[in-house]
């Protein structure tokens, strides 16, 4: 049985709206790349929404994630980022991050009513959103003596990915991104590729006259 979990984000920008006892929940959810988005997508909705007593905040970045992190922005602690981010987490998605901005009704809703608030908001939000699955990238570079640089450029074109940068100057290289899942097998084929020879083969010649990093 296969243990592989398959990770989706958002196509575009959703949001959803919940009223309770008064207060008014409002999660808007954007797709993300790095931490300076998110920060940027919380100052552009507290600049959007001034009057609102709090602002709380959860995402997740990387694929798979290595970076998911929270907010409850002074609401009771454990009531409002960690129930928004366990809705990221249930449906699997990443690279996204989630704003639940708070009206206060005039009513207290209790910890378990603020936790179901914010997990309701976020899941609305979500399950009205367009998902699209996403793969982790791999960056592939390699560097060679100019003479070589032929060799290289037709097995670059040959690799499971797409050819992102190169130099043909006095210190060429190729960049490639790849999302195949069997990336040292294809590294190992592509080295082949590069010299003409076998796999097996290939892997016995300690210094090429080239090198290639995974990033």
């Amino acid at each position: 049985m296969s243990d592989k979990v398959n990770y989706f984000s958002l196509v575009t920008t959703t949001d959803a709206e919940l009223k309770v006892k008064g207060s008014k929940f409002i999660a808007d959810l954007a797709p993300v790349s790095s931490e300076g988005a998110v920060i940027q997508f919380l100052e552009d909705k507290r600049n959007q929404h001034p009057k609102a007593v709090h602002h709380c905040l959860a995402f997740k970045l990387g694929i798979p994630p290595v970076v998911a992190r929270s907010s409850d922005d002074g609401e009771p602690s454990g009531t409002a980022g960690k129930p928004m981010l366990g809705q990221l987490d249930s449906f699997y998605v990443t690279n996204v991050v989630a704003v639940v901005t708070r009206y206060f009704g005039g009513t207290l809703l209790g910890t378990g009513g603020l936790r179901k608030a914010y997990k309701d908001v976020v899941k609305i939000a979500l399950e009205n959103a367009e998902l699209v699955e996403v793969k982790k990238q791999y960056k592939i570079t390699i560097t060679c003596d100019i003479l070589l640089f032929p060799q290289v450029m037709n097995a670059a074109k040959r690799f499971p990915g797409q050819i992102q940068t190169l130099s043909a100057g006095l210190s060429p290289y190729v960049s490639i991104l790849s999302e195949d899942e069997e990336i040292d097998s294809q590294v190992s084929k592509l080295k082949s590729n590069i010299l003409g020879v076998s796999p097996d083969y290939a892997e016995t010649i300690i210094d090429p006259g080239f090198k290639i990093s995974i990033e």
